[in-house]
């Protein structure tokens, strides 16, 4: 008969290599991530305005224009027509299909703030490419913009918050891998040990058998 089925005490009798195996899971998580290109992100925040109305009326109305135009001056900022100014600016040598797939865009609700994010293998370019992003997207926005009467853009885009190149790498990110992989590693730790104590037929104490005679230990 199989003894020392999976339980509490079969984890304990083979609690090494359940350590074992959490130990390398966590080793082989952040040796791999140590092989891949580390990946930075900066953001650049940007404030949008309507250039019209004096009234507390005229104003509420321009703000949920605005608001309501976020979406429309989201997707500008990864279009081709803001974009290829960034790569000229910047002389990257890719086009602006790929770059668009390193550039995000988000827009907290009901709000007219957007933040431009920009990834890169390097701190420096990625900050550039949100700053250069968010530049010509004014200048698009400015421009595509309804006119007023005096022929002015009706619409005003500030920076409120330039990207700085980040300290710290975004992707991989080590510790968590290493957590994930610490943990896979001991999820097969577990399992081992039931293998091994499911394998494991040999009567080594009273309690193994009385499980296997169902008679009482004298």
């Amino acid at each position: 008969p199989v003894l020392n089925h999976a339980s509490v005490t079969s984890l304990r009798k083979h609690w090494v290599a359940v350590l074992v195996c959490a130990i390398l899971g966590m080793v082989a998580a952040v040796g791999y991530s140590s092989t891949l290109t580390p990946l930075y992100r900066s953001t650049s925040g940007l404030y949008f305005t309507l250039n019209f109305g004096n009234t507390a009326s005229d104003l509420a109305q321009g703000s949920t224009y605005t608001s309501n135009q976020m979406l429309s001056f989201g997707m500008l900022a990864t279009s081709p027509v803001v974009l290829d100014g960034v790569i000229e600016d910047l002389g990257l040598d890719t086009d602006a299909n790929e770059l668009a797939r390193s550039v995000s865009v988000s827009t907290p609700r009901d709000t007219v703030v957007m933040e431009i994010s920009a990834i890169s293998p390097g701190p420096a370019r990625a900050a550039d490419i949100a700053n250069a992003t968010a530049k010509h997207l004014a200048s698009v926005v400015e421009q595509y913009a309804p006119r007023a009467a005096d022929g002015k853009a009706t619409v005003t885009v500030r920076t409120i918050q330039p990207a700085v190149p980040a300290r710290y790498q975004f992707s991989p990110d080590k510790k968590v891998n290493g957590v994930l992989g610490g943990l896979i590693g001991l999820a097969v730790g577990c399992a081992l040990a039931v293998v091994l104590a499911a394998r494991d037929n040999k009567v080594r104490d009273a309690r193994s058998l009385t499980d296997t005679t169902h008679a009482a230990f004298l």
